[in-house]
C-alpha cells in the first residue's frame, strides 16, 4: 500500500506531532466484530477528555486486524488519567 493510500485511511487535520498508539490483533476481526469495534472505538474517543478538557482524538479499526488511535495533544495534552 502507498503512503498515499494510507493517509486517505486516516484524518489529515492533526498535527504531524500527534500520538499515535498501534494495537495488533492475532487474528483478522470478521465484520461483525468490526462494527462493534469500531462504534467502541468511536464512544471511546469522542468523549475523550483529559483533566476534564476535550481531547481532538480519532480510533479505527484497519485492515481488520490493527487499531489505530491518535491524539492531537495541540490544544490538550493526554495525560495520564485520560
Amino acid at each position: 500500500m502507498l503512503n498515499n493510500e494510507l493517509k486517505e485511511l486516516i484524518p489529515g487535520d492533526f498535527s504531524d506531532n500527534a500520538r499515535v498508539w498501534i494495537y495488533q490483533s492475532s487474528r483478522a476481526f470478521i465484520e461483525k466484530e468490526e462494527r462493534e469495534i469500531n462504534e467502541q472505538l468511536f464512544q471511546f474517543y469522542s468523549q475523550w477528555q483529559s483533566h476534564g478538557e476535550p481531547v481532538k482524538g480519532w480510533a479505527n479499526l484497519l485492515f481488520k486486524q490493527f487499531i489505530v488511535v491518535l491524539a492531537d495533544e495541540t490544544e490538550v495534552m493526554v495525560g495520564g488519567c485520560s
